[in-house]
């Protein structure tokens, strides 16, 4: 009975932590096929002077610039977007930037996208 009594601990610290833990490794494969995405993204746009509203499709970017498509291993649907915008993943959390990558974005002048042109706020008072 105690031996039952013990291993029903262990298994009620152990499976959460299991859990969290596949969670946790499954979102940082999404995030970095997020950023494969976007550096491919990155370089077709360099490589064929696209603009601003130009979107590359999935046969712009595979085989040349990534091996193979990326699939999220939560079953999330990649959305490549146009130059200006970051790719997506539609799983809720499964985001390219955090938000305190946000903020270091705009305090060196980026804007949404990574996309220089806005300012970044000076925090200070307005000279006249």
């Amino acid at each position: 009975m105690i031996v039952v009594a013990i291993l029903g601990v262990l298994l009620a610290v152990a499976v959460p932590s299991y859990f969290y833990v596949r969670n946790t490794s499954r979102r940082n494969i999404c995030i970095m096929n997020l950023k494969h995405i976007y550096g491919a993204k990155a370089l077709w746009t360099m490589d064929n002077n696209a603009r601003a509203w130009d979107e590359p499709g999935w046969s712009d970017l595979v085989p040349e610039y990534i091996e193979k498509r990326p699939y999220c291993p939560e079953r999330g649907i990649y959305t490549i977007g146009n130059v200006r915008t970051d790719p997506v993943c539609s799983i809720p959390g499964h985001n390219l930037w955090d938000s305190s990558q946000d903020k270091k974005k705009e305090e060196v002048g980026l804007g949404p996208g990574g996309c220089a042109g806005t300012e970044a706020s000076s925090g200070g008072t307005a000279e006249p």
